[in-house]
């Protein structure tokens, strides 16, 4: 009842609160998901981005009517909670770039990891990051815990929608998975929109250096050098390609909001929202007979960045430490899961792993591992203190001196209650 009430006040403010300089009109964006959808590929194509070759060849399966709707269900859901004037918000108070990460009641054990090595890693950086929470039990263990991290509200975006199961299909959770996806190719769009650099990557990850530093490199009289200026999107990719940017994971997207090159990616990946929710996004060909018959953002961010390099004349595409229009990661300092872990790496990212348990053995193989121990659902009350990587994991018998209490369950509902009123009051004190 509480939740309901704080989505019809902030649809009420939402009304009558200008939208922030840079975000787009409900109907442009409703125009962009509209239009946006990818089917079969045009009559002559190639997988090439160099300048006068159109790359969209992917044999992708038209979305049904039912993912359409869903996508303007969702566009007019962050109008509808004001969820660009509180993004705006969150932006005015962070220091460049941000960095997004996407989280829920489920995933909270991966962010308080992640929280922690960020904070191991240089402390200073958590003024940098705003964690879009999806539901109301993330956002107070993340007021409990946290609570001088920015968390922003998302959870309207996870609110209902026309037409859920014929959507995104029978058993992806009433959709939330879908949604999921959707609002990780969002996030990225929506900080460019507005005019800000920022970091978006999933919360199953570890800082294992100061990230911010890498991409922002600066020189002996702390001015920032030429080469992070060059770089208008970065990213990482899940296996090596000899053709950029072949394989890239959307798992982590560095943008410059003034690069033509990222602003046009990133629209045209939110763009294919209505793909995006639909299972199935690729037709069946003589590689794949059957098709892909699952849920996933990236072959669309692929497409969209092969569209954008070819759109802007550009085909500066390049793996390593280049300067390169998209830059794509070196795998021995932005790992991914599948290639084990190094100490030397800059970031981890335990991807192709299902499930808190696996993921969390992952991280404590790698090293990585800063919270207890992979016991419990990774739910915050089973959280306590941040540990040292390597260092003996508590049984549950052992006594620990903890950094915060853990999240019981009055604590993180007084949590959420409190973050609900910091909402509501920012909400008014933005028509003051």
């Amino acid at each position: 009842m509480r939740r309901h009430l704080l989505l019809l006040v902030a649809s009420r403010l939402a009304a009558s609160t200008p939208l922030p300089a840079g975000a787009p009109e409900e109907s442009e964006l409703l125009s962009l998901v509209a239009s946006g959808a990818r089917g079969p590929p045009p009559a002559v194509c190639s997988n090439a981005t160099a300048r006068g070759s159109r790359p969209s060849c992917r044999h992708f399966r038209a979305p049904p009517p039912a993912a359409a709707a869903l996508c303007a269900s969702l566009v007019r859901s962050t109008y509808g909670s004001a969820l660009w004037q509180r993004l705006d918000a969150a932006l005015a108070k962070a220091p460049s770039p941000s960095v997004h990460v996407l989280s829920s009641c489920g995933a909270h054990a991966l962010l308080e990891n992640w929280l922690c090595s960020v904070a191991a890693a240089n402390a200073s950086r958590l003024a940098h990051v705003v964690v879009w929470a999806a539901d109301a039990c993330s956002l107070g263990a993340l007021a409990a815990g946290w609570p001088g991290v920015a968390a922003l509200d998302a959870t309207a975006w996870f609110a209902g929608g026309p037409d859920l199961a014929r959507a995104t299909g029978p058993d992806d959770d009433a959709g939330a998975y879908a949604r999921f996806s959707a609002l990780k190719a969002f996030m990225p769009y929506a900080v460019a929109r507005l005019d800000r650099d920022a970091v978006t990557h999933d919360a199953d990850a570890v800082w294992r250096r100061d990230v911010v530093t890498y991409l922002q490199p600066r020189g002996p009289r702390g001015r920032r050098r030429r080469r992070a200026r060059k770089d208008g999107l970065v990213l990482t990719h899940n296996s090596n390609s000899s053709r950029c940017p072949q394989q890239i994971n959307g798992g982590f997207v560095y943008a410059l909001a003034r690069s033509p090159v990222a602003r046009r990616a990133l629209s045209a990946w939110f763009g294919a929202c209505a793909n995006v929710v639909t299972p199935n996004v690729r037709a069946p060909t003589a590689r794949r007979p059957l098709g892909t018959a699952k849920i996933e953002n990236q072959p669309f961010l692929e497409a969209a960045v092969k569209d954008a390099l070819y759109d802007s004349g550009a085909s500066s595409c390049g793996y390593g430490a280049g300067r390169y229009d998209v830059r794509v990661l070196d795998n021995a300092l932005f790992q991914a899961g599948y290639v084990g872990a190094s100490p030397a790496a800059v970031f981890f990212h335990a991807n192709h792993r299902a499930g808190w348990r696996a993921k969390c053995l992952a991280l404590r193989d790698a090293g990585a591992l800063y919270v207890a121990d992979c016991s419990g659902d990774g739910s915050p009350a089973a959280l306590g203190a941040c540990v040292a990587p390597g260092a003996r994991h508590l049984a549950d018998d052992d006594v620990a001196r903890p950094r915060r209490k853990a999240a019981g369950t009055s604590l993180v509902g007084l949590a959420i209650m409190a973050a609900e009123l910091a909402m509501l009051c920012g909400l008014v004190a933005a028509q003051l």
